[in-house]
Parts: C-alpha cells; sequence; structure tokens
C-alpha cells in the first residue's frame, strides 16, 4: 500500500512519541530505537528529578507529602541540579527533531511494509 501523504507519519512522530511515524511506516527498528532513547531519557530525567527533590526535601525536613505549595522545593531541586535536567530535555529534543526531519527527508513513494 502506498502513502499518499507524509502527514500522518509526521503527526505521530511530531505530537504523539518521537519514532512512531517510522514505527507507522513499517521502519521497526529505527522507530523502535527513537521511541527507546526517549523513553530512557523521559524515565531517567524525571527519575533524577525526583530523587533530587526528595533528597533536597529530606535535607530541609520537610515532610511527605509536603504542603499544598511544593513549588520552593521543586525550585530549589532544578537550582541544585539544572544543568544535568537540561541535558535530559535537550537529548529528548534532538530525539524528536531527528525523529521529524528523518521522515521529511523520506521520498514520495515510501511504501508501507
Amino acid at each position: 500500500m502506498k502513502v499518499q501523504t507524509k502527514w500522518m507519519p509526521l503527526f505521530l512522530s511530531a505530537a504523539v512519541f518521537p519514532g512512531a511515524g517510522q514505527w507507522f511506516l513499517g521502519r521497526r527498528f529505527k522507530g523502535a530505537l527513537m521511541m527507546g532513547i526517549s523513553l530512557l531519557l523521559m524515565v531517567g530525567g524525571i527519575a533524577r528529578f525526583l530523587s533530587v527533590v526528595f533528597a533536597t526535601a529530606n535535607k530541609h525536613g520537610v515532610h511527605r507529602p509536603p504542603a499544598l505549595n511544593p513549588l520552593p522545593l521543586l525550585g530549589q531541586a532544578w537550582t541544585i541540579d539544572h544543568k544535568v535536567l537540561t541535558a535530559f530535555l535537550l537529548g529528548l529534543l534532538l530525539i524528536w527533531l531527528l525523529s521529524i526531519l528523518d521522515l521529511l527527508a523520506l521520498p514520495k513513494e515510501e511504501t508501507l511494509k
């Protein structure tokens, strides 16, 4: 079956998940690789941030769950570890952009497998 437009795979990679458009087109290895790297970056970034948040909370004696305003605690955690967290976010942005650019570079005759 011929793909008439690149819009559906582009939408999948741009709005749903990086690599989903490649998966949709039957490029399973590339799609799985992009999705896997994206997932690892998201889980790793969230885990790292939460570990810093909990370490900061323990250091300041904050009871869990924190009061209704956890923003000061989150702000302190961001201040402590912003370089590592920014690296996770930039890595995720890079994979997202590569996924979109890869789909834009496809020939119009790309077929589903």
